[in-house]
């Protein structure tokens, strides 16, 4: 979900999701407000954008889902003011998830 232009309280942020290549493992990386679909399934390796509206402190819990099972759960926190000309990640391995750049 991107910002409200008419009462703008936070910055867009293009947050790449990625499955790594060493998860071996076809996975849903869920964000929040979203459930497993075939539209957020990541084969190793693969990754896909997506916005949303983020203001300092904001927190943004992020799913890994295989064939209906939660396989890891992670809260990532937004640290920054601004996110216009970022790109940050979360991303999903053997060692669970990770957020970066948040």
């Amino acid at each position: 979900m991107a910002c409200d232009t008419s009462f703008k309280t936070c910055s867009d942020a293009r947050i790449e999701l990625a499955n790594s290549q060493q998860s071996r493992e076809t996975v849903n990386l869920v964000p929040p407000g979203e459930d497993p679909s075939p539209d957020n399934l990541l084969a190793p390796g693969e990754s896909r954008r997506i916005e949303l509206c983020l203001s300092k402190g904001d927190r943004r819990g992020f799913r890994v889902v295989r064939d209906g099972a939660t396989l890891a759960t992670a809260t990532c926190v937004a640290s920054l003011a601004s996110y216009e000309p970022l790109v940050i990640r979360v991303g999903y391995g053997p060692g669970g998830i990770s957020c970066e750049g948040w």
